[in-house]
């Protein structure tokens, strides 16, 4: 068995027992900062860091300030580098269960956070308490529990073969008892799952977390990861979450063509614009542009640009089409969620 990752790079030691920390690679990085100094400004007097784990520093802006952001650089690991990837869930899918190794002896409790996750308004410090945990994770329901199942199954408890006792959790955001997590053998039960399981499954962690742990996960709130989709938005103002995350695409920070744009966009460009320059963002494909090309004087590459550049833009119209035209997410199922959560 290989060592866990461990942290080769810090800024600045941890001043708190407790931390939120947001695990992602360079191509989330720009997000990831936009949340972590949301979080920083505005959940003041906070008992909690506020922590960017990337897995390159090299990936880090220019000049950039982090001011109240801790920043550390996750080193490779061979047995996380094992597991199946895609280009939309990367390796960075499985750095919170990395870091719950990692961060054992630093930390007493992490909320992990993916980085399409919105600071709606203050109030981390509630995940925070001194009343332990049921269960060393705690998760929040995924957008298929949005709506009344009955003694229905979703196509998730069907393709992984779970009760339907069972409430789907979301992986963009877990809470973590550390040193329980690390007693009970967490990091690796969910690893080695993953491994033999093999590119059957394509939710990566979210698979592992359900599975291996499904009668020993407490229930987050909804307030700590409302899932955003088109059928849960008009709900956003009812519920008024914590935390928002933008589980599907297209992100706010991308304009689609014939669709509206969120308004968190402008807010999104603002910073961005700010840390790391339109040149930059532009080059990281940030705005759902693709990259300037390299050699515009070339026909042939100008010819393949235009068509995958139309392709992505068709993609994107039929997916927000797509998840428009499902059934709008059920408000007393949520309101439930809410009432029945452990935290």
């Amino acid at each position: 068995m290989a060592p866990p990752s461990q942290i080769t790079w810090i800024t600045d030691p941890a001043k708190h027992r407790d931390a939120v920390v947001i695990p992602c690679d360079a191509m989330a990085l720009p997000f990831a900062l936009f949340l972590a100094h949301q979080i920083d400004r505005q959940e003041t007097g906070r008992r909690f860091d506020v922590v960017v784990a990337v897995s390159d520093r090299a990936a880090l802006p220019a000049g950039h300030d982090p001011e109240g952001v801790k920043l550390i650089e996750i080193g490779r690991n061979k047995r996380i580098e094992s597991l199946p990837h895609t280009r939309s869930i990367t390796f960075a899918s499985y750095y919170w269960i990395a870091l719950t190794a990692a961060l054992a002896g630093t930390y007493r409790r992490v909320l992990f956070l993916d980085a399409d996750i919105y600071l709606n308004r203050p109030g981390l410090a509630g995940v925070f308490g001194d009343a332990p945990l049921p269960h060393a994770v705690a998760a929040a329901p995924a957008g298929t529990e949005y709506h009344d199942r009955g003694d229905g199954l979703t196509y998730f408890h069907e393709r992984e073969n779970l009760p339907g006792s069972h409430i789907y959790r979301n992986g963009g955001v877990e809470l973590v008892d550390i040193d329980r997590a690390m007693t009970e053998n967490i990091p690796d039960r969910l690893i080695d799952f993953r491994r033999k399981l093999g590119r059957k499954v394509s939710s990566t962690d979210q698979t592992a977390m359900n599975v291996v742990l499904h009668e020993d996960l407490a229930l987050l709130s909804p307030s700590w990861n409302f899932l955003t989709l088109p059928a849960s938005l008009e709900l956003v103002d009812r519920f008024d979450p914590v935390l928002i995350h933008f589980a599907d695409n297209p992100k706010p920070w991308v304009e689609v063509d014939g669709f509206p744009s969120w308004t968190y966009h402008s807010e999104y460009a603002g910073f961005l614009d700010r840390v790391f320059g339109a040149e930059d963002l532009l080059r990281r494909g940030v705005w759902g542009r693709f990259p300037p090309l390299r050699h515009p004087s070339n026909p042939f590459a100008a010819w393949r640009h235009r068509r995958a550049a139309r392709a992505k833009a068709e993609k994107n119209r039929n997916r927000r089409a797509e998840l428009e035209a499902r059934p709008k997410c059920n408000a007393e199922v949520i309101a439930r969620f809410y009432a029945e959560a452990d935290i």
